[in-house]
């Protein structure tokens, strides 16, 4: 029984009731049903022991694994051994996943003999028992999706190692763990970065199959306090790195594109004053890494470095982008966007890809949308994402009293001044400019 299993899900559980029993029914309901469910529990004091119970009665492939140790990597890290099937995949506790997600990238994988294979994801969240999306791609616009990528063509670290499977083999033959420090934060970007330059053979598939929960608090990316997680991080995977004598350029620049990268992330998650440590420490590690050569200040002007150097080139430009991008970008925005816009009519205007998302986000409420609104005269007439295209005249005379949605990051502003000086009041237009 245990050769035919395909896939090993290990659930990290430590006090996890409020959204465990919706993880488990998206793993449960799966499609393949060739699967074991590791649910691996770290002393949880909440009902989480009791659900966990429920759910080994009612599918013979749950399995309870009990660990007294609390930490997120040694957990996953603890599943990866025990695992029975063919390849691994993580769940976190407050994710879901896409009925078919484990089907279809079992098939890719096992179609191309895989090392591993993920998927893009989609950010949800719960208002007014309605769930709410928008899509996240993890690579790059034209990064070698929907094609096997062998070793050599790109070195590339998969961020949000949740979307993946992993062949079981490769991550021990590789010796390819997570760290396994106190708690639960960023363990997996050491994981993530191995076997993304480890990987002979790979796939990124365009397709949407994880839903990522944004609207947790208790998450650990969601906690300030959580300051230093991500340097301590990288100071890991540096260890890892040079235990293995790595001495290719090309890790090594991938290396430091990435540990600026994701210091930027952090930067843009925190806020007041525990933001402005942050950016001390951030500064001081980019003078450390110039003083020993490990980056170039030719980097932090490059078309890839720029914008992580900005912070060391120009603070006061940076300091004003970081700002917009709170503005602009974060998630909680748009949780209350969401919930400012309550039942109203909406009318989408612009039918880019941002509008496609704003499509997407109101997918359980379609009709809610009214209609899309475009300048473009090549697309009025028209339907795009099952929605008439109208005229902005046209639409306001139909929906006067409609909320606006301007799907636009670049001009934005003029459709907001276009909107006012057609008889929108201000408080029926929203920006959205979520960056895709």
């Amino acid at each position: 029984m245990d050769r035919d299993l395909k896939v090993s899900i290990i659930v990290t559980v430590h006090n996890s009731e409020k959204y465990l029993k919706q993880c488990l029914e998206s793993v449960c309901r799966q499609t393949l049903q060739d699967i074991e469910i590791l649910c691996i529990d770290g002393g949880s004091m909440d009902g989480s022991p009791q659900i966990l119970s429920e759910y080994k009665q009612k599918d013979s492939r749950v399995r309870i694994i009990n660990d007294s140790n609390t930490g997120y990597g040694h957990k996953v890290n603890t599943g990866i051994v025990q695992a029975k099937g063919k390849y691994v995949s993580i769940l976190e506790t407050d994710d879901q996943y896409d009925r078919s997600m484990l089907e279809k990238l079992f098939g890719i994988a096992e179609k191309y003999k895989l090392d591993y294979v993920d998927s893009n994801f989609y950010c949800f969240f719960e208002f007014d028992s309605m769930n709410f999306k928008y899509k996240v791609n993890k690579y790059k616009e034209g990064s070698n999706y929907d094609c096997m990528i062998q070793n050599g063509d790109l070195i590339c670290s998969t961020a949000s190692i949740w979307t993946g499977l992993y062949n079981k083999n490769f991550l021990l033959k590789e010796d390819i763990k997570l760290n396994e420090s106190a708690g639960a934060s960023f363990q997996d970007v050491s994981f993530g970065f191995q076997v993304g330059i480890k990987a002979q053979r790979s796939y990124h598939l365009s397709e949407a199959l994880y839903y990522y929960r944004v609207d947790n608090e208790g998450s650990s990316t969601n906690d300030s306090k959580k300051i230093y997680e991500i340097v301590y991080e990288y100071e890991y995977l540096k260890e890892c790195l040079n235990n293995e004598k790595t001495n290719t350029q090309k890790v090594w620049n991938k290396y430091y594109l990435e540990k600026y990268r994701s210091f930027l992330w952090n930067a843009g998650r925190l806020s007041g004053s525990a933001r402005e440590e942050f950016l001390r420490m951030y500064l001081d590690e980019i003078q450390k890494d110039l003083k020993n050569g490990d980056i170039s200040k030719d980097f932090l002007v490059s078309p890839e470095g720029e914008s992580v150097g900005l912070v060391y080139t120009n603070y006061h430009e940076f300091l004003r982008k970081l700002e917009e991008s709170d503005r602009n970008n974060d998630y909680r925005s748009i949780i209350k966007m969401v919930k400012d816009i309550g039942e109203n009519d909406i009318v989408v205007f612009g039918g880019g890809r941002r509008g496609e998302q704003i499509i997407n986000l109101y997918s359980d409420k379609k009709q809610q949308i009214k209609c899309i609104c475009d300048n473009s005269n090549e697309i009025q007439g028209s339907k795009k994402y099952g929605y008439n295209v109208l005229s902005v005249r046209d639409a306001i005379v139909k929906y006067p009293a409609a909320i606006y949605i301007i799907a636009n990051f670049l001009n934005s502003e003029e459709m907001r001044q276009q909107l006012l000086h057609s008889g929108i009041p201000e408080k029926n237009i929203y920006i959205y400019k979520r960056s895709l």
